[in-house]
């Protein structure tokens, strides 16, 4: 490790950001709080209750989550107390942050609270107050020669050529990560499979009286308008079907016809419902699953309504081979809709079910369409969008560690952006110091970084993916740069050693 012994930093306020922002964002995402917190047998929520987390595993994790916040706080105390005391301080410290935190999550459906976690996140801040006292000062001695090093050597023309290097390595990983959540896997051999298959034990007991496939992406007003009149199209699918007549139609402008064969039924096994078509499509539907990988996208409309009774559980449509994993699949769980779509991020671990809850409300018809662009998946019903999900590199980078879940979603992209433009935007402010021979240099490429970079990130993956460009994920990169910027700027060296440098 390199070191200058005229320059010191303290890193003691950037650490603590960090613990705590990581802390606020694994212990209160997805944001979205009620106003009726949770209540524990008519126990007053600051009393919080038991959250029912008792597990060795959740005990461990719930430590570590604040080792880091420990770690920081320590650094700060122990500049004017002694061990001991910045040990208590630590865990007043960190059980106070703790149950307010715990406190918070009463309001957020999605999360459990109670005083077990309070007890293990102050044993966490404990734990990391003493590794600060033990090995805080090699830390920091370490990370104040790296950044005296690096304000050395990096010069404008160095900077320029570090993040056209690391941005570049970025984009590649990037692109990598995005084939993880395409549709270019897509078995070729699939069939178009019309109510449960053989072997199932039970009939879907609806009645499904239109379903159109598209190759594409249908725009916002293309999906509301399909999705307002149960018999208007939208532009040319490729595949269409009438199920209200029998044998089933197809559009005669349909680009590929699919022969259609119904199947047998048992009558114990016989639906409600004895005039919903139960079929398959006579051969593999090759030619639409090679002009969806061709694509990397698609768009299916099923209007439909929903069964009732032990026949509303069941497969209403999908793409499936003879003996394997389903290309797509739409079905009914209860009054649930549930949606799934082959990809390598979600074939690897336990599959990424989509369920909408209470959409298929027994007798009423349902005009559902599912639109998805590559990297963001629609959902369309009764003329507006219901849910929106965006995939892209972060779902491919969370699908390596653990198992996907649909309401983490947004989190994954918003981590990954983050460890992609939060360290650029620190390594500018790190490099931009007050040497006034390269201030001017350093705020050009502070204004191209902020502004050409995420631009240049969107339009890679856009290209790649075939999706469209989001002024969101735009938004957020540069607003990650500029919060690395002022990260960076935290903490600074003391007035000796700043009197030091050359001007």
């Amino acid at each position: 490790m390199i070191s200058n012994p005229d320059r010191s930093f303290d890193w003691s306020n950037r650490l603590t950001i960090l613990a705590v922002a990581s802390i606020l964002f694994l212990t209160q995402y997805p944001f979205e709080f009620s106003s009726h917190g949770k209540q524990h047998r008519g126990i007053s929520p600051l009393m919080l209750g038991y959250g029912g987390k008792s597990g060795a595993m959740d005990v461990l994790l719930n430590i570590l989550l604040f080792v880091p916040f420990g770690f920081a706080i320590g650094s700060k105390l122990l500049k004017r107390k002694n061990w001991k005391s910045a040990l208590f301080y630590a865990a007043i410290a960190g059980c106070v942050f703790s149950y307010l935190i715990e406190l918070a999550q009463l309001y957020i459906p999605q999360r459990d609270s109670g005083w077990e976690d309070v007890f293990t996140n102050t044993t966490g801040a404990m734990i990391g107050c003493l590794l600060f006292a033990l090995f805080g000062a090699w830390l920091f001695r370490g990370l104040s020669g790296t950044q005296a090093f690096l304000e050395r050597w990096l010069t404008p023309g160095r900077l320029a050529l570090v993040l056209v290097a690391y941005f570049g390595i970025w984009s590649f990983v990037s692109v990598s990560l995005s084939r993880e959540t395409s549709v270019r896997n897509w078995n070729r051999n699939c069939f178009l499979m019309i109510g449960n298959g053989p072997g199932s034990r039970q009939l879907w007991a609806g009645e499904l009286s239109r379903l159109e496939f598209w190759d594409r992406a249908l725009s916002q007003q293309d999906a509301e308008r399909a999705t307002q009149d149960e018999v208007a199209s939208a532009g040319n699918p490729v595949a269409s079907f009438d199920f209200q007549v029998n044998p089933p139609r197809q559009d005669k402008n349909s680009r590929f016809f699919i022969p259609l064969a119904a199947r047998p039924v048992a009558p114990s096994r016989r639906p409600a419902n004895e005039e919903q078509f139960d079929g398959a499509s006579t051969g593999p539907v090759t030619d639409l699953i090679d002009s969806v990988r061709r694509t990397n996208q698609f768009s299916i409309r099923a209007v439909l309504k929903p069964g009732e009774g032990p026949g509303s559980n069941g497969r209403i449509v999908s793409l499936s081979p003879p003996a394997a994993y389903s290309d797509l699949y739409l079905g009914q769980s209860n009054e649930n809709l549930v949606f799934w779509f082959r990809s390598p991020a979600f074939s690897r671990r336990p599959t990424l079910i989509w369920r909408i809850p209470n959409l298929l409300t027994s007798g009423r018809s349902n005009n559902i369409l599912f639109s998805y662009d590559g990297s963001n998946l629609r959902l369309y019903a009764h003329g507006q969008e219901i849910q929106s999900h965006q995939l892209g590199p972060g779902t491919g980078f969370a699908s390596h560690f653990r198992h996907l879940k649909t309401v983490e979603l947004s989190g994954y992209r918003d981590i990954y952006y983050s460890i992609v433009f939060f360290p650029a935007g620190a390594l500018l402010g790190i490099a931009f110091t007050k040497r006034r021979w390269r201030w001017f240099a350093l705020a050009g490429l502070l204004a191209l970084e902020e502004l050409l970079a995420p631009f240049v990130f969107q339009r890679v993956l856009t290209d790649s993916s075939g999706g469209s460009f989001s002024i969101v994920n735009f938004g957020f990169s540069a607003g990650m740069i500029a919060l690395g910027f002022l990260w960076a700027k935290s903490d600074g060296a003391s007035e000796a050693s700043e009197a030091a440098v050359p001007r």
